[in-house]
C-alpha cells in the first residue's frame, strides 16, 4: 500500500512539473500558486496521516484479553461476564479448565485455564476468521504470516501425533496453534 501511494505521489508531481514546463510561458502560474499549494498539501498530508494511522493501528502489542475476558480475572468476574461454563474439568487441586460456547457464533468456543480462581490462559477456537484477532492474526492465518509479523516463536510445543504445533510468544503473552500450516486456535496466557 505504501508503495502504491509513493508511486501515486511521484506520478502526480511529475505530471504537475510537466504541465508547468509545457505552459510556463503562456499561463500566469502566480495566479494558481496558492490553489496548487493547498491541493498539494492536502494530497500530501491526508495520505501521510493515513499511513501513520495504519502503522499505529497495526503495531505489535502485548495481548491480555479475548472476548471481554482479561488475564487475571477472578472466577466470580468470569461468571458475571459469561455465566456458568458449559463444563469444567479439575486438572489439579488449584487448576481448572472452563469451556464456553460463544453466544453470538455458536461454532466458536472460548476456553479458560483457571489457577487459584484466576484466569491464566484464554483461548479461542472456531470457524470465525475475523473474531478475536491477536495483533491482526486469527483463525485461518497462514503460518508464514505469523512468522513474518511476529518473528520466530520463543518456544514450540508439538502434539503427540505431530500434526499440531503451539507457537508461544511469552513477551506478547500470546500463542497460536497451527495445523496444516494455518491457525486453528489462538489465545493469550500468563508466562
Amino acid at each position: 500500500m505504501i508503495f502504491r501511494l509513493a508511486l501515486f505521489f511521484i506520478l502526480a508531481i511529475a505530471a504537475l512539473l510537466a504541465l508547468y514546463f509545457a505552459t510556463r510561458k503562456t499561463w500566469n502560474w502566480n495566479r494558481y500558486a496558492s490553489a496548487l499549494a493547498t491541493i498539494f498539501s492536502i494530497f500530501l498530508l491526508v495520505p501521510l496521516a493515513i499511513i501513520i494511522w495504519l502503522n499505529y493501528e497495526n503495531r505489535i502489542q502485548v495481548a491480555n484479553q479475548i472476548a471481554d475476558i482479561t488475564l487475571g480475572n477472578t472466577a466470580e468476574e468470569i461468571k458475571l461476564l459469561k455465566g456458568e461454563p458449559a463444563f469444567q474439568i479439575e486438572r489439579s487441586a488449584n487448576r481448572q479448565f472452563w469451556h464456553y460456547q460463544d453466544k453470538v457464533n455458536t461454532g466458536n468456543f472460548i476456553d479458560l485455564v483457571m489457577q487459584d480462581q484466576s484466569v491464566i490462559e484464554i483461548s479461542f477456537t472456531g470457524p470465525c476468521e475475523y473474531c478475536y484477532r491477536i495483533n491482526g492474526l486469527g483463525i485461518g492465518t497462514p503460518y508464514q504470516e505469523i512468522i513474518h509479523r511476529l518473528g520466530e516463536p520463543d518456544s514450540r510445543e508439538v502434539s503427540a501425533d505431530q500434526l499440531e504445533q503451539r507457537l508461544n510468544y511469552p513477551k506478547l503473552q500470546s500463542f497460536f496453534v497451527i495445523r496444516e500450516a494455518k491457525v486453528i486456535r489462538h489465545g493469550v496466557y500468563l508466562p
